[in-house]
């Protein structure tokens, strides 16, 4: 994937979010990759407004529960507010280790953490235990106190084949309790099947293939643990409202859950 990601003309799904996000870290091929995308998900753009909504709320939530600590898988091209700065906006003094594989993030995210106590690293979701082992990380997070785990739109870049179950149970028997498990996935529920077709082929020309799964395998991702509130999958611009989500022609949905059984 890294050296993929590095292919001049070849769009990245980092840089994509940025696009959609409004950002300026991305390139003619990501924004072509865009229009593209906009043609059958037109949504998009708000969508991945939403998931950010989505992901920062959660982020405040685990600060109320007491979590001083946080790893940000597939941490992405930093954009304000930030996982960082939100983290550390509700919870003084807590401890962010943001995580990724693909250098384009890199290349544009050390500013972000620069002269701050929290740290951007290199590693894969695939293999959690050389992660959670990674001394940069243990420098940061004590693993034998709580940690929230968000997995924001990254184990839909997951294959079936590499066992996203496994990944998400790997990472699960490293925390201690009280740790929290935060999840938003594209899905295929609900969602129009054409649309499906289109947009993954279109990310199997990027460095990051695309994987749509239905409400039950995403819920699986969840290790068999219960969610928090509202208790099930919601349409992550439904999350912490009661507004109905506008029709979309693909679903993101989300979930929160304690890391370890109650």
């Amino acid at each position: 994937m890294t050296e993929l990601s590095n292919s001049p003309g070849r769009p990245s799904p980092a840089r994509i979010y940025d696009c959609m996000l409004g950002g300026t870290a991305n390139e003619q091929c990501d924004r072509d990759a865009v229009a593209k995308v906009l043609e059958v998900f037109p949504e998009a753009p708000a969508m991945a407004r939403a998931n950010r909504a989505f992901a920062l709320a959660a982020v405040r939530l685990c600060a109320s529960l007491g979590i001083r600590q946080f790893v940000d898988m597939g941490a992405g091209i930093p954009t304000h507010p930030s996982v960082f700065e939100t983290a550390r906006a509700y919870s003084p003094g807590a401890r962010v280790v943001g995580v990724d594989c693909d250098p384009v993030v890199f290349a544009h995210g050390a500013d972000s953490v620069a002269n701050s106590p929290n740290i951007l690293i290199e590693g894969d979701i695939r293999d959690p235990d050389r992660l959670f082992s990674d001394p940069q990380l243990l420098r940061l997070i004590d693993l034998d106190e709580s940690v929230a785990v968000l997995l924001v739109t990254v184990l839909h870049f997951i294959s079936d084949e590499e066992n996203p179950v496994g990944i998400v149970a790997r990472i699960r028997d490293r925390l201690a309790p009280g740790s929290v498990l935060v999840v938003s996935h594209a899905c295929s529920t609900g969602s129009d099947s054409e649309a499906i077709r289109r947009i993954e082929r279109l990310y199997q020309q990027s460095s990051g293939a695309f994987y749509i799964r239905g409400e039950h395998k995403i819920r699986e991702l969840f290790c068999g643990l219960p969610l928090r509130e509202p208790g099930h999958l919601v349409d992550v611009q439904q999350w912490a409202t009661d507004a109905a989500p506008s029709k979309s022609a693909i679903r993101l949905v989300a979930g929160v859950s304690d890391a370890t059984p109650a």
